[in-house]
């Protein structure tokens, strides 16, 4: 099999982290977390990883729409930032 290309990186870490965040979310928002016994605090660090992960998502996805745009199509791209 041949080496992957950067672009295939970035692809397959979103479909992993896609994964992860459904995992996570699944966990925290469904019964389970119940059954766990999950501190208060433990449960506010995971619902911020949450939040991290699904940024980090987003970061990753805009990678990939702007991947094979050149600068002057970039100029219509909008991109989110809350700084």
């Amino acid at each position: 099999m041949g080496e992957t290309t950067a672009k295939e990186r970035v692809e397959q870490e979103l479909e992993e982290l896609s994964g992860k965040i459904v995992k996570l979310s699944a966990f925290l928002f469904g019964n389970k977390i119940l059954a766990a016994n999950v501190s208060g605090e433990m449960q506010y660090q995971m619902k911020r990883q949450l939040i991290a992960m699904q940024e980090y998502a987003e970061t990753l996805q805009t990678r990939l729409r702007i991947w094979d745009k050149t600068d002057a199509e970039l100029q219509g791209i909008s991109v989110k930032a809350d700084y």
